[in-house]
């Protein structure tokens, strides 16, 4: 390629060198930010996932809370009852079945997040009286929704349904 004259070549020259630079920036600036995207979307999403992973923690340690002090709840209304029932059996409380059965009602509807409460004694351990509640035991084996373990004569059982 020959020029007319220096000038002419001098300036297409820097042309074409300003114009290589300029395509050079460019294709550096696009290649710099695609990857500078890529950086930060990769970050964003870790973040992203720990955030949602220690959101759902605490919230599931707050439903674990939840359902421990319900359990706990429920485990102290059923010991209070247990040491009633031990009381009775040791002699140092006096019941009748028909109180005890009260008491246990009482404790169920005052306690309406607890569904059913059982207590169960051995053949003729509670008052030497089965005979009078055969005819419920039976009863409450055969109807739906009813037991009675075997063995246990004595047993009252009440359900609160909401």
């Amino acid at each position: 390629m020959k020029f007319r004259s220096i000038q002419f070549s001098v300036a297409v020259l820097a042309g074409a060198s300003i114009l290589a630079v300029v395509i050079a920036l460019v294709l550096y600036a696009v290649v710099s930010t695609n990857r500078t995207q890529e950086l930060v979307q990769e970050r964003t999403s870790v973040l992203l996932e720990q955030e949602i992973k220690e959101r759902l923690t605490i919230l599931a340690e707050a439903q674990v809370r939840q359902f421990q002090s319900q359990f706990e709840h429920a485990m102290n209304m059923a010991q209070a009852l247990a040491t009633v029932n031990s009381q009775i059996g040791t002699g140092a409380i006096s019941m009748s079945r028909e109180e005890l059965s009260a008491l246990t009602a009482e404790f169920l509807r005052s306690n309406p997040s607890l569904i059913d409460f059982y207590i169960g004694w051995e053949p003729n351990a509670f008052d030497q009286d089965d005979d009078p509640t055969r005819a419920r035991r039976t009863m409450a084996m055969t109807k739906p929704g009813g037991s009675c373990p075997g063995g246990i004569a004595t047993a009252i059982s009440w359900k609160w349904l909401h």
